[in-house]
């Protein structure tokens, strides 16, 4: 025993079956050669239902006397056999319709799967269940009729059998050196996820694959499994607080709007043309749709529009936030992004929530930027040479934004940038120019974003 456990070892034997057409593909992992349409026959010890021929044979696997098998698919009628075709070939018989499967038990260690042995270690933590089991044969049949268990940490002198959900491949963190067991690793059909591989973690946390009962390493003033929990003065209203409690990942986190918790994207580095300090995404919108229209009803109501969009920073999906009703600012930056080319601004207002300066259609000014700055922030960008105007609902045109005229008043509007354009203006986000243009007649459309600080 102590010689064999010395090496590791690699066991892979194969069922073998002719596949026809129609006929189901017995083929799998294990010590059984099959054979079609041919039965042992006076040598059944023990008959059982199983739905499938791999569960016929690990029937097998787990009777002493058993060597060999008789499926029946159609009855699902088992039959475990103390011989095989080659100890009793004269109780080989043809029989239409039954499978038979004959083992190498004798040489058998692991069952099912290729099992990789190493002396002296341990998988810590991840135990699912733990057995007796007289020899690490019975440990890791175990384990196969376990569906959750991917490998077993074995100790031969006490016999106790621990079944585990993980390998040393998929939680290496939790391998440790611990003298008298033997671990066996499979390398079964669905090995675990990485369990990082869909971060759940929240508020900036970040997943490590190590050892332990909690995934998400929490930053500083959060807590819980998943960092789902604010420590000290309880949930943020903005990202602004997130910012100054000291967090400066740029992540969704859990904020509290109107007494409910809600998961926002906040932006606490830098943004080019706008600064950092904390900023709340409110609204994402597409110029190559219309759902933020200028006539559209969700900028004049407070019902949210997509919420998991609203989980992540500068990309093309469209988000309405509670924030866009529900959060106070002083700041707005407003983003467009046309191709990869993102360009920002910060416009300093102050208003309970965006909401309130929108909704009634009244037009109000912003703090000046001037023409320049508003056209800078899209490349090629063309207008008209007056009115002029820019801020909320600008010539009832533009929710947010820029525009201009060909005659000298505001109100047959012919150009624009901003989020929120008229149809009139043919584009929802971006930059419109119909007619009278200093750089032609255009129809940029860009992805625009709006943050609150």
């Amino acid at each position: 025993m102590a010689s064999f456990l010395s090496l590791p070892f690699l066991l892979l034997c194969i069922f073998t079956i002719e596949k026809s057409q129609g006929q189901e593909d017995f083929s799998r992992d294990a010590v059984f050669t099959a054979t079609k349409d041919e039965y042992l026959d006076l040598l059944v010890i023990k008959t059982v239902t199983a739905s499938r021929p791999f569960d016929c044979n690990l029937y097998c696997l787990a009777e002493p006397d058993c060597q060999s098998t008789n499926y029946h698919p159609s009855t699902r009628m088992c039959e475990l056999c103390n011989h095989t075709f080659t100890s009793r070939p004269g109780c080989k018989v043809h029989k239409p319709g039954y499978i038979h499967f004959d083992s190498d038990k004798g040489t058998l260690i692991l069952p099912h799967a290729r099992k990789f042995m190493t002396e002296d270690e341990y998988l810590d933590l991840l135990v699912i269940k733990t057995v007796t089991a007289s020899r690490p044969f019975d440990c890791n049949l175990y384990c196969l009729a376990e569906p959750d268990c991917q490998s077993t940490n074995y100790h031969p002198s006490t016999r106790m059998c621990e079944l585990c959900n993980h390998t040393f491949t998929s939680r290496p963190g939790c391998k440790v050196h611990k003298p008298g067991y033997i671990h066996f690793d499979s390398d079964k059909r669905s090995l675990p996820p990485d369990p990082c591989t869909n971060e759940t973690c929240k508020n900036g946390g970040t997943c490590s694959n190590t050892c332990s009962e909690n995934l998400c390493v929490c930053p500083a003033n959060t807590s819980g499994m998943l960092c789902e929990r604010f420590t000290g003065d309880g949930a943020p209203s903005s990202c602004k607080e997130v910012y100054d409690r000291g967090l400066k990942k740029d992540a969704a986190y859990i904020l509290s709007i109107e007494s409910r918790s809600v998961e926002i994207y906040c932006h606490l580095t830098v943004i080019d043309g706008c600064g950092d300090g904390g900023w709340t995404l409110a609204m994402k919108a597409d110029g190559a749709k219309a759902t933020f229209q200028y006539e559209s009803s969700l900028w004049t109501n407070k019902l949210a529009y997509n919420l998991s969009a609203g989980l992540t920073g500068f990309d093309n999906q469209e988000t309405k936030l509670p924030s866009y009703w529900a959060t106070p600012f002083t700041k707005i930056c407003i983003g467009f992004k046309v191709g990869d080319t993102l360009k920002s601004t910060m416009i300093p207002y102050t208003a309970s929530s965006l909401y309130d300066v929108i909704a009634d259609d009244t037009y109000r000014v912003t703090t000046p930027i001037g023409k320049t700055a508003w056209r800078a922030l899209i490349a090629g960008s063309s207008m008209q040479a007056n009115c002029n105007q820019e801020g909320f609902n600008s010539g009832g045109r533009v929710r947010v934004g820029f525009v201009s005229n060909g005659l000298d008043d505001c109100e047959s509007i012919d150009s624009m940038v901003g989020i929120g354009g008229s149809s009139w203006l043919s584009i929802s986000v971006g930059n419109s120019c119909k007619f009278q243009c200093d750089n032609g007649v255009t129809t940029i459309q860009a992805i625009g974003y709006l943050f609150l600080q």
